[in-house]
């Protein structure tokens, strides 16, 4: 498997370590970003380049659950 940018693997990392990475599916507001402990539980937030997040989409790397109005990651990897 190709190897990992580093933003990649910090995503990566922080949904191991119990962030939840959200997008935004308004049609003017098409955001991600990861949360401590969640999306929409309050805790710490940090934005994430939606090119990451199509990367490691490609690679099977995280999976999308569609939701109105925040989406969610998770995953694919063991």
């Amino acid at each position: 498997m190709a190897q990992k940018w580093p933003t990649q693997k910090e995503v990566l990392e922080m949904m191991r370590s119990g962030w939840e990475l959200g997008q935004s599916t308004g049609v003017r507001d098409n955001r991600c970003w990861l949360q401590q402990g969640g999306v929409g539980r309050g805790g710490e937030a940090k934005d994430v380049h939606s090119g990451t997040v199509k990367a490691l989409l490609r690679r099977k790397l995280i999976h999308f659950t569609y939701a109105f109005p925040t989406g969610r990651y998770e995953l694919m990897e063991s």
